[in-house]
């Protein structure tokens, strides 16, 4: 039997955070895992139980405060070899190369399909920010700094999957929302591993009235270069004056997820990463979106296929404006995005989702 420590986080216990259900599939296939003589015990620090695991994971997330990273992780190699680094970080540019050495695999939620780009250094620490930089002169009061990967370290990259994995998303039923809402009280109370994952997931079909627009995006994001590209789509919906259309003020959750049901188009523009929960939010609401070019990005489940799960706009703004008009006059391309971002993400629940999952395992176990 392969024995598996995974280092949780204290960020994890909140049942309606980000990572509620991020590791759900370690508990969905937990039999599976069984069936291929694979353990996997989670822990809240690190003691003797969790070093003599086979192989330990490091959640990022617990290593926020490090004040060194590399010595930590150099002396923990000392007690496991087997460590696999999981990097909870939002965006594919975002890496902790410096650590690279005393890793067995680097595990990240999306990359870059082009790993030589991670070679090189992008300003802001993503090829987005670099771009702001370069073309629209941003800088940062401080600059972002991060550590090239070199080539021999290509393999140890392996890609896992997303936050739309989470349950986090059922908010087509507000009655399934509030009861999320009340089990968050028990979250401090219950241990992680009683929450139940096995949610069906449920989706609405296409809006067709009331609310062309919708963009709920936050704009306070202190690193310039990482956050103009939110301050130029704010700044084009301010420009366009578009009627129906509701963004740029704050508006309560319930009140949001009521009109994200009854939403035509969703406009989201990267934060902190260039996968954002508002996608999600969408497609189980039944709303097209758009997002920037995701052509550059790998993730799982994969609902940024150009044009078919997503309509993508270029990074200067340029092809916006009749992008949105398109999507919100041609009900059928809507619903032909709809249907198979939903057949997507429903992969998630589904033969797919245990069979990738599994695969995903075994890289990492290589």
């Amino acid at each position: 039997m392969i024995k598996i420590g995974i280092l949780r986080s204290k960020y994890e216990n909140h049942n309606l955070s980000l990572y509620y259900g991020y590791w759900k599939f370690f508990y969905k296939f937990k039999s599976s895992l069984l069936k291929k003589k694979i353990d996997v015990k989670f822990y809240k620090k690190m003691d003797h139980k969790f070093f003599n695991n086979d192989y330990i994971i490091l959640n990022s997330r617990y290593f926020e405060n490090s004040k060194n990273l590399t010595e930590d992780i150099k002396f923990i190699s000392e007690k496991n070899k087997n460590i696999i680094w999981w990097d909870m970080r939002d965006s594919a540019g975002t890496t902790q190369f410096e650590i690279m050495p005393y890793v067995k695999k680097y595990v990240k939620k999306q990359i870059y399909k082009d790993m030589n780009i991670y070679c090189n250094t992008l300003y802001g620490g993503r090829y987005y920010s670099d771009y702001y930089h370069r073309n629209f002169l941003i800088n940062d009061d401080k600059e972002y700094s991060s550590v090239k990967l070199k080539k021999e370290y290509f393999d140890k990259i392996v890609l896992a999957w997303n936050i739309g994995v989470s349950d986090i998303f059922e908010y087509t039923n507000l009655f399934s929302y509030l009861n999320k809402f009340k089990v968050t009280f028990l979250s401090n109370y219950v241990d992680y591993e009683n929450f139940k994952f096995n949610e069906k997931l449920e989706f609405k079909t296409q809006n067709f009235n009331k609310i062309d627009i919708l963009s709920k995006m936050n704009l306070n994001i202190s690193r310039r270069s990482v956050g103009y590209q939110r301050v130029l789509l704010n700044k084009f919906l301010n420009e366009k004056k578009y009627v129906n259309c509701i963004y740029g003020k704050r508006i309560s959750k319930l009140d949001y997820f009521r009109k994200l049901n009854d939403t035509k188009v969703v406009i989201n523009a990267y934060g902190w990463g260039e996968v954002c929960y508002r996608e999600f939010e969408a497609i189980r609401s039944g709303s097209a979106f758009l997002t920037p070019d995701m052509e550059k990005i790998l993730t799982w489940p994969n609902i940024y296929q150009k044009d078919k799960t997503y309509t993508p706009y270029l990074f200067d703004f340029s092809d916006l404006e009749e992008k949105i008009e398109f999507l919100i006059k041609n009900n059928q391309h809507r619903s032909f995005l709809i249907k198979n971002s939903q057949e997507e993400l429903k992969k998630v629940e589904s033969y797919e989702g245990e069979e990738y999952f599994l695969n995903v395992i075994n890289k990492i176990l290589k």
